[in-house]
C-alpha cells in the first residue's frame, strides 16, 4: 500500500495544472517577435502618448508602496506619494496633464496657474529624460534663480552678519 501511495503522489506532482499547460501552449504558438525579451509592456510615460507628463522628484527605488492624490480639480494634476521602508511618506513624482503644460527646448513649461505653482515649488527646472518623463528635484542639474524681495534681502544680510559675530548697528537716536 505504501508504494502505491508514493507512486500516486509522484504522478500528480509531474502533471501540470491546466492553466499552466494552456499558457505554455500559447507561448509556443506565439510568433517569435512576441516572445522576444524586449517585447514587454512599456514603462509609463515612455512612449509620449499618455495623458500626463511625469515629473520625477525622487527615485522610485526609495519607496515600497505608492498612492495617488488628485490635486485641485479632477483630472488635471496628480501627486504620487511613496511610503519608505521606515514608514515615512514623501512625494515620488507629479503627474501634470497635457492641457496644463507643454514642452519647450526639453523643459516642461506651465500653461496654467495650478501647474505653475507645482513647478515653482520644485525649485528646479524639469528636464526631459525620455518620452513624457522629466526629472526635477535633488538630482536635476539647474536650479531656478531665487528672486529676493527687498525685505528678504535685508533679512538675509542681517542673519549673515549675526552668524559672523558682527553686532547690529545701534538704533538711531531720535531727532529733536
Amino acid at each position: 500500500m505504501v508504494t502505491s501511495r508514493r507512486r500516486r503522489t509522484r504522478k500528480v506532482g509531474r502533471i501540470a495544472p491546466p492553466n499552466v499547460v494552456t499558457a505554455r501552449r500559447a507561448w509556443q504558438r506565439a510568433p517569435a517577435d512576441k516572445r522576444a525579451p524586449g517585447a514587454e509592456r512599456a514603462a509609463p510615460g515612455m512612449r509620449s502618448s499618455g495623458d500626463f507628463y511625469h515629473v520625477e522628484v525622487r527615485p522610485k527605488r526609495e519607496f515600497r508602496v505608492f498612492r495617488t492624490h488628485d490635486v485641485g480639480r479632477e483630472g488635471g494634476i496628480e501627486r504620487v506619494d511613496g511610503r519608505r521602508a521606515d514608514g515615512s511618506w514623501a512625494t515620488q513624482k507629479w503627474l501634470i496633464g497635457r492641457e496644463h503644460a507643454h514642452v519647450e527646448d526639453g523643459c516642461l513649461v506651465a500653461d496654467t496657474t495650478a501647474a505653475r505653482k507645482v513647478l515653482d515649488a520644485l525649485n528646479t527646472i524639469p528636464r526631459r529624460v525620455r518620452g513624457d518623463r522629466f526629472k526635477a528635484g535633488p538630482g536635476a542639474e539647474q536650479t531656478r534663480p531665487r528672486v529676493l524681495t527687498n525685505i528678504d534681502d535685508r533679512r538675509e544680510r542681517r542673519l549673515a552678519r549675526r552668524a559672523h559675530g558682527e553686532r547690529p548697528p545701534p538704533p538711531a537716536a531720535p531727532r529733536s
